[in-house]
């Protein structure tokens, strides 16, 4: 081989590694804008689910609540009944309309 052909494969080979630096650069690069949507979208996550546990506990209440005035209002005799249910409905409707 002549010196000349040496130079260019040395020439070559300091162009591949800069290609290789670069393209680990750029990975390096993908890898942490990725982490950070991940993290992001974990934070998401986590303030919906904890949104959803809140929501689930005040449904929970909500049907407590429904299922005691049910049973109050089947221990009442029938006339009271129907008071209570159109009182039950009439405070329902005004908490839904405020």
């Amino acid at each position: 081989m002549t010196d000349s052909t040496i130079l260019l494969e040395d020439v070559q080979k300091m162009k591949d590694k800069g290609e290789i630096a670069q393209a680990y650069i750029g990975l390096k690069e993908t890898n942490r804008l990725l982490e950070s949507q991940l993290q992001s979208q974990k934070r998401s996550h986590e303030n919906e689910t904890e949104a959803l546990r809140g929501e689930i506990q005040s449904l929970k209440e909500e049907n407590n609540r429904q299922q005691q005035l049910l049973a109050q209002n089947l221990q009442l005799p029938p006339e009271a009944r129907i008071e209570a249910s159109l009182q039950h409905e009439i405070t329902r409707l005004t908490n839904e309309n405020l």
